[in-house]
Parts: structure tokens; C-alpha cells; sequence
């Protein structure tokens, strides 16, 4: 009886071991960063203002139009949602239409990340990074969200452009690299900072 006991506390130890050490080398799901969080919301606003702007012109005049929308009040609508999130923000893309928008080296480095991660099969509304820096001697967290090209795109960034929308955007953008793409290609990406210091 003794001998059976003991085999059993024995079998049932080891039981437990096997399972608190599995259980362990489980990785742990890391809390969201909260900033990360923020900064994510920040673009998909940014997002959805722009777009909300582009099917608007593009509805009542046509492609033409949302060029000239983007030249006018694309810049307009980053520095309002700055103000009032306190969040540095823009856009920026490796093919830029504007060339205040080309990325500078970390920029550059991150869409390239993006663009390896796409051609691996990553999904592209998942493509996003959040680090801190120091940027001007401040402490602060910069971010960013990848763009990809819609349907609607193609109308002034595809392949096959009217007339009209190519005289429009060399009208507009002479140095214009922003032609070319292709259906679910990155376009570029969401890019803001936010100062956590004074």
C-alpha cells in the first residue's frame, strides 16, 4: 500500500511539473503599449478624414479634382489634427507626390521594413511601428501606419491615367513619382511623433 502511495505522489508530482513547466514556456502576451494604441487611432482619423474628402470631390468632379484637393487641403487637415491630438503628423512615401512628404532615414528604413514584410505575405493593414526617440533633445514616441493602395487609388497613382489627371498632377507636381502602382501595393505610410516632455 505504502509502495502504490508513493507511486502515485510521485506520478502525480511529476504531472504537475510537466504542466507548470509548459505552462511557462508559453510566451507571454505583452500588454498593448498605450501610445502605440493612441498613435494608431490618430492615423486611422487621419485616415478617414482624407478619404472621406477624396470620394467627396471625386464624386462631384472627378479624379482631377482630388488632386487638387490633396494640394490644398491635405496639409491643412495634418496640421488641424496636430493641433488638436498633439500628435506631429504627415504622411511620407519612398514615391512621393509631394516632395515635403519624402521620408527621411528612419522613415526610409521603416517602409522598407514594411515593404519586406508585405512581399513575406504580411497582411498590410497590420504593417505598423512605435519607438521611442529623442527628437530635438525630447524624449518622444514616434510611429508609424502603413498605406496601402484601393480601388480608388489607381485613379491618379495606378498604372493607366487619363489625360486630365496627368496634366493635372504635372500641373501641380512636376517632380511627381507617385504613378505606377498596382492593387494592394504599399503606397507609403502614416508618420507622427508626440513629445512625452516638456
Amino acid at each position: 500500500m505504502i509502495h502504490r502511495l508513493a507511486f502515485c505522489f510521485a506520478f502525480v508530482a511529476k504531472t504537475v511539473i510537466s504542466i507548470a513547466a509548459s505552462i511557462l514556456a508559453q510566451p507571454l502576451l505583452a500588454a498593448e503599449d498605450p501610445l502605440q494604441a493612441e498613435a494608431r487611432g490618430v492615423a486611422m482619423e487621419f485616415g478617414q478624414v482624407l478619404q472621406k474628402h477624396l470620394q467627396s470631390s471625386m464624386m462631384t468632379v472627378g479624379p482631377s479634382s482630388s488632386i487638387r484637393m490633396c494640394n490644398a487641403q491635405a496639409p491643412a487637415i495634418a496640421a488641424q489634427l496636430s493641433q488638436h491630438t498633439h500628435w506631429n503628423v504627415r504622411r511620407t512615401s519612398t514615391k512621393s507626390r509631394n516632395q515635403n512628404n519624402a521620408p527621411d532615414g528612419w522613415e526610409s528604413q521603416i517602409l522598407a521594413t514594411f515593404q519586406d514584410k508585405l512581399a513575406r505575405g504580411a497582411p498590410l493593414e497590420n504593417l505598423e511601428h512605435g519607438e521611442l526617440q529623442i527628437i530635438n533633445g525630447k524624449k518622444s514616441y514616434r510611429y508609424m501606419k502603413a498605406i496601402g493602395i484601393k480601388e480608388a487609388c489607381l485613379n491618379c497613382h495606378g498604372t493607366h491615367l487619363s489625360g486630365e489627371v496627368r496634366g493635372v498632377i504635372k500641373g501641380f507636381y512636376p517632380q511627381d513619382k507617385a504613378t505606377g502602382y498596382r492593387l494592394g501595393e504599399l503606397r507609403g505610410a502614416f508618420s507622427m511623433y508626440k513629445v512625452l516632455e516638456d
